[in-house]
């Protein structure tokens, strides 16, 4: 089914309103909008400076307003959208559970919510597509954001934007002086017997309880997630190595609250080494045990390519394994930090921790004759980017004819990228199993992985977009998970990788895509890359985002590979002509329409979206071909759409 065709389904309503109204952040308004003015509204000091912005299109409309007119129809206009919220929500306390609703009056229903460009909600809250803004806040302070309305008129989207002012106080009120005294208001302590604590868990922005900093670096936020049944008060201080102790008082609800390390205390990143910072409960009513996070300060600077968490990844025969490490660990002063099987390898990995240099580490690792394998743990990045505009695949690759001979039914297509949100309706009926493999970091849909799993397999539903495979079973596994919470970059690592590649081998998935890469290659994963390839496993993996690379990242660079290269809007190539010798084949990889969490849908570019329209692909050839191998795919003469043809034997090109 084309593009075109789902949106005459529709209305003309729904893909055209996602042109514009998907946060900013994320997709850019629709090519007939122009913008113009300077911001309005005065920036908070310390904040992110919101602009309120003029948008117009060539009708005129009311200020912060725009309809985007639907091809082909003439309806009759819809009453005027507007925002009637005040600018001024409701204030909330830090620790202390907080909901508002941001309501409209007029337009055509559904009234669908999102932040603008470059908007922030203060940490802890979320923004939902209905207008609720909900969540536990973690700092105090005054914060400035915009929120963008949009509707589904007929004759054309009707958007309006607000910003809005939302006070957030903290939950003990400051000391205040009393003739010689210091009076502390005491905050009442209701349901206190019924209050109990039952875990603490401190972790970085990062997701992680350990990482690694470059001397007088800035290091990541750091919380504590309280884990409590009912309601009470809870007292105690924050301690960094043996240094100065933060005290802190603050009411929690439960199951869960989250308590923030003070935000006027800088953790000190001048001295390399170990640093330990500990949060203690004095006014436990049950024992707790120490909660501890830590950070390591390398002198010098650090990129992209160093290793997280200074570990390696050493690989034994499994019955050795506990012999071997402890022989390690006494000999390179290692800690160990998890071990896992490898089951399609018959082999035990162990992630160990060091305080040298682990590349020298890996090398006088390796040489034991009891090793099969190690290498540093290093970080896998995803490959997209947020970007504006509109391109039909399902045109450019005649889904209609695709479809009509395969959809891909019975393939099992592994997804090893961040959480996939199963929930989303173009893809409830295709996650046939999720599962989570990055440690310390709770499962959670996330932009990048649900964007990829819909380009692969979104279902045939009359909802909303249709995957080049609809018919695939998808294999969610979490490996990576999302960096900022509004942009769809994600970050995994070797072990995480490992384990997802060994769980899709051990559920016999026939294509496994991995849109993300690392610098370098990995001896334990090019193993499982090997293992799988020789049992028909067709792997897919962009080669890399940047300009002008001089090799392919990991794992596209590995001959198991299908290396996968990008094409811009034009056809040129992307990122750039330098990338081109390193790919197997190129697909588009700009302005990609596809699925992402709660339900929406959004354009996302990079060769990440490049590797899950080839993916896809094969998912299809794989329906009329169980046995294909890598060395049956036909080669690339420069046209995507003559090498799907060339796969699937099938006339299908319209235009390349």
């Amino acid at each position: 089914m084309r593009l075109n065709t789902i949106i005459r389904q529709l209305g003309g309503c729904l893909l055209l309103g996602a042109l514009v109204l998907w946060p900013a952040h994320l997709a850019g308004a629709a090519e007939k909008i122009t913008t113009h003015s300077a911001s309005t509204t005065r920036p908070v000091a310390g904040l992110p400076e919101i602009s309120t912005k003029r948008t117009t299109t060539s009708q005129p409309s009311p200020p912060l307003t725009h309809q985007i007119q639907s091809s082909g129809q003439t309806t009759a206009p819809c009453s005027a959208l507007r925002l009637a919220t005040p600018l001024t929500l409701p204030p909330g306390t830090v620790g202390r559970p907080y909901t508002a609703t941001i309501t409209a009056s007029g337009g055509f229903p559904p009234v669908s919510y999102a932040l603008t460009k470059g908007a922030v909600l203060p940490p802890g809250l979320q923004l939902t597509s209905r207008g609720i803004i909900s969540g536990t806040p973690v700092e105090a302070g005054p914060y400035r954001f915009g929120i963008l309305a949009y509707d589904r008129c007929p004759a054309g989207v009707q958007a309006r934007e607000n910003v809005f002012n939302l006070n957030i106080l903290n939950a003990l009120p400051a000391a205040r002086p009393n003739h010689n005294e210091t009076l502390h208001r005491q905050i009442p302590d209701r349901r206190q017997t019924s209050f109990a604590l039952e875990g603490v868990h401190l972790f970085f922005e990062n997701r992680g309880t350990s990482i690694v900093v470059a001397q007088n670096g800035i290091l990541p936020r750091l919380v504590a997630q309280v884990r409590l049944r009912g309601e009470g008060v809870v007292r105690g201080y924050w301690q960094v190595d043996t240094g100065q102790r933060h005290p802190f008082t603050q009411r929690l609800q439960g199951p869960d609250a989250i308590i923030a390390f003070p935000a006027k205390v800088h953790l000190p990143t001048t001295d390399p080494g170990r640093h330990d910072v500990r949060l203690v409960i004095t006014n436990a009513n049950t024992a707790m045990p120490e909660s501890l996070a830590s950070y390591r300060i390398i002198s010098g600077s650090m990129t992209s390519e160093n290793p997280i968490h200074r570990q390696i990844m050493v690989t034994v025969l499994p019955e050795k394994g506990p012999r071997i490490i402890n022989r390690l660990c006494r000999k390179f002063a290692l800690r160990q930090v998890e071990s896992f099987d490898v089951r399609v390898l018959g082999f035990r990995t162990y992630v160990l921790e060091s305080d040298g240099d682990t590349q020298d580490l890996a090398a006088s690792i390796r040489r034991d004759p009891d090793v099969l394998q190690a290498d540093p743990n290093q970080i896998y990045r995803t490959f997209s980017d947020p970007k504006r505009g509109f391109q039909q695949i399902a045109g450019r690759f005649n889904f209609e004819g695709l479809h009509a001979r395969s959809r891909g039914r019975g393939v099992l297509v592994a997804v090893i990228d961040t959480g996939v949100d199963a929930t989303h309706r173009d893809l409830e009926t295709r996650v046939q199993v999720s599962e989570n493999m990055v440690a310390d970091s709770p499962f959670q849909p996330e932009i990048h992985g649900t964007a990829v799993a819909g380009i692969i397999g979104a279902a045939i539903n009359g909802f909303g977009i249709e995957g080049i495979a609809p018919e695939a079973e998808l294999l969610a596994l979490r490996a990576c998970r999302q960096v900022s919470p509004n942009h769809p970059g994600g970050r995994g690592d070797t072990a995480a990788l490992a384990k997802a590649l060994d769980r899709a081998l051990v559920k016999r998935a026939k294509v496994v895509n991995m849109s993300f890469g690392a610098p370098r290659p990995d001896g334990l994963v090019e193993m499982l890359l090997e293992k799988g390839a020789a049992a028909g496993v067709l792997f897919v993996a962009p080669v890399g985002n940047e300009q002008g690379m001089k090799t392919a990242w990991f794992p596209a660079s590995s001959q198991w590979v299908v290396a996968v290269g990008g094409r811009d809007a034009k056809g040129r190539p992307y990122p750039d002509a330098q990338a081109d010798p390193f790919a197997r084949v190129c697909a588009p990889a700009e302005n990609i329409f596809t699925t992402i969490p709660d339900g929406r849908f959004n354009f996302l570019t990079g060769t990440s979206m490049s590797s899950a329209i080839v993916a896809g692909m094969l998912a299809l050839a794989a329906e009329r071909s169980p046995d294909l191998k890598l060395e049956d795919l036909p080669p690339f003469d420069g046209s995507t759409c003559r090498w799907v043809e060339h796969l699937m034997d099938v006339p299908i090109c319209t235009a390349d």
